[in-house]
């Protein structure tokens, strides 16, 4: 019998709770899902790794919006581009070209977001990011967290200027739909 998609998220997600249970585990940790898809033969591959956070990327930009952010950070990514290290397709038995994407799988109770303000070399990047009261789910949310877990985070602000700065605290509400 083959394991769904779904099936795969829990049986890891399980996996993760019985080896952290612990309060900061229970409210901050969410799941990623990592797809990758050959672009020949169309089988796709996916990872599942817990978060405790998500590390975004700025652009230089005069301004961006949070949103932006997070929607850039699950962008599908080609890889195979020249210069790159390609994909080795286990149907192919080859290396190709395929794309990957990332989403998440399960929800954390309070969502941390780091935006990256310094590049790998060592550049600071100062892009004035608009946030939103709220951050809308959007398609970076796997169908089964965007169905079933059904939320919307309100955003709960913490920015610490002076020790720990650019880092937003979001908050999960439900729309009373269980799981």
């Amino acid at each position: 019998m083959r394991v769904t998609v779904v099936q795969a998220a829990e049986r890891w997600w399980s996996h993760f709770l019985e080896s952290n249970n612990t309060l900061i585990a229970e409210t901050f940790s969410g799941q990623l899902r990592s797809r990758v898809k050959c672009t020949m033969c169309g089988t796709t591959s996916d990872t599942f790794d817990p978060f405790f956070d998500l590390s975004l990327p700025l652009e230089r930009a005069p301004r961006l919006s949070l949103h932006t952010c997070v929607e850039s950070f699950f962008d599908e990514e080609i890889l195979g581009q020249p210069g790159h290290q390609h994909y080795f397709c286990e149907v192919c038995k080859q290396k190709r070209r395929a794309t990957k994407q990332l989403s998440i799988t399960h929800v954390p109770t309070l969502l941390l977001v780091h935006l990256k303000r310094y590049s790998s070399m060592l550049s600071g990047v100062r892009t004035t990011v608009d946030v939103q009261m709220r951050l809308n789910k959007g398609e970076w949310m796997d169908k089964k967290a965007r169905g079933r877990n059904a939320f919307v985070p309100s955003l709960r602000f913490v920015h610490c200027p002076s020790s720990v700065p650019y880092i937003w605290l979001f908050e999960r509400a439900f729309f009373g739909v269980g799981l």
